[in-house]
């Protein structure tokens, strides 16, 4: 299967999992408190529980006002739900307790904003960085040298608003190329039906026998 592409020349509705390799997506930080088979001890008097260490995030937080690709991947959802989109899987849903659904995969955003990053990219999704300092930049619009500490963020009405003007021009160019095929099919069709008629009232040449 092909990689799908987001520019406007784009004619397919159907989201579809990309195969090659896209950049790893969130996971749930390990859980604390995980329970081992050591043996208890056998002592009369019990042992005051040593503080654990606060456990450091595994990434930088989120700035406020934007959001990652992965939680991105969980609004598209609701939001094209309640638009009742489908995909070759069938109508898009969220995962619920009775159902596991059929979501947009994180990785699919993912690849959706490393094609809206390579030049020939038309209509690119709208990402940014953050820095260490707490700024914020534009993708690719932030100074040499900076130390980037987020990147791939979106927000959220923008993203919506883009994915929404994306459906607009892939179902454009469909209607364009069907508009297209018909008219190119009709003009066919009228040659050959000219071709048939004039083929009918041509005379054929007397035939001359010979002396």
């Amino acid at each position: 299967m092909t990689e799908p592409n987001f520019d406007e020349t784009d004619e397919t509705e159907a989201v579809e999992t990309p195969t090659e390799d896209v950049p790893e997506v969130d996971t749930p930080e390990a859980l604390d408190d995980e329970e081992t088979d050591a043996p208890a001890e056998t002592t009369t008097t019990e042992k005051a529980a040593a503080p654990k260490a606060e456990k450091k995030p595994a990434r930088p937080a989120v700035p406020a006002g934007y959001i990652a690709p992965v939680e991105f991947a969980k609004r598209l959802t609701e939001h094209l739900e309640k638009q009742g989109k489908s995909n070759k899987n069938g109508p898009i849903t969220t995962k619920s307790a009775e159902s596991a659904g059929n979501p947009i995969p994180p990785q699919y955003i993912y690849s959706m904003i490393n094609q809206s990053r390579r030049e020939s990219s038309k209509n690119p999704i709208p990402t940014y960085v953050s820095t260490k300092d707490g700024q914020i930049f534009k993708t690719g619009e932030a100074p040499e040298g900076t130390k980037i500490e987020r990147e791939n963020l979106l927000v959220l009405e923008e993203a919506l608003g883009w994915w929404d003007a994306k459906d607009r021009r892939v179902a454009a160019s469909k209607a364009e190329k069907a508009q297209k095929e018909q008219a190119k099919a009709e003009k066919a069709k009228a040659e050959a039906e000219k071709a048939t008629v004039t083929e009918v009232e041509t005379p054929a040449e007397p035939v001359v026998e010979a002396e």
